[in-house]
Formats: structure tokens, C-alpha cells, sequence
């Protein structure tokens, strides 16, 4: 659950930055004319949202995956490295 989670918040967070990025750059690259009619900062920032959100999903998975995944082999090997508890005794 905490990849995924980390996954999802990296993908929607590397998305709004590419769109704003890819966004500026086109709006800057095309000039006034596209800029007028909006095509260019729109097609900027799909193109930059389509660019980064595979690398944001890569990095919530790794960052937040991995220590997740490494708490849990913790808590793996310290149940099973425990004494069993002796069963009640009959009273």
C-alpha cells in the first residue's frame, strides 16, 4: 500500500511540474501568434506531463517503497527470530 501510495503522489507530483514546465517552454518557444490561440502552452504541457510522470512514478516507488520494504523485513525477522510464548498453564 505505501508504494503504491508513494507511486501515485509521485506521478500526479511529477505531472503538475512537467505540465508547468512544458507549458512555460512552449509558451515561450512558439511565440505570441500560438500563444494567442493556446496551442502551443497546451501542447507543452501535456508533452512535459507525459515526460516526467513515469520518472515521478519511478521515484515515489523507490523512496517511499523502499524504506517501507525494509521496515517490513524487520518486522518479518524479529516475529520470526522470537521465542514462541509457552501455552497457558491448566489451572
Amino acid at each position: 500500500m505505501g508504494a503504491a501510495a508513494g507511486a501515485i503522489v509521485g506521478a500526479v507530483g511529477a505531472g503538475a511540474i512537467g505540465c508547468l514546465l512544458g507549458g512555460v517552454t512552449a509558451g515561450v518557444a512558439t511565440g505570441p501568434l500560438a500563444m494567442l490561440f493556446g496551442a502551443g502552452p497546451l501542447a507543452g504541457c501535456l508533452i512535459g506531463a507525459a515526460a516526467l510522470a513515469p520518472l515521478g512514478v519511478l521515484g515515489g516507488a523507490i523512496f517511499v517503497g523502499a524504506p517501507i520494504a525494509t521496515a517490513a523485513v524487520i518486522q518479518y525477522l524479529t516475529t520470526v527470530n522470537s521465542p514462541f510464548p509457552a501455552p497457558a498453564a491448566p489451572k
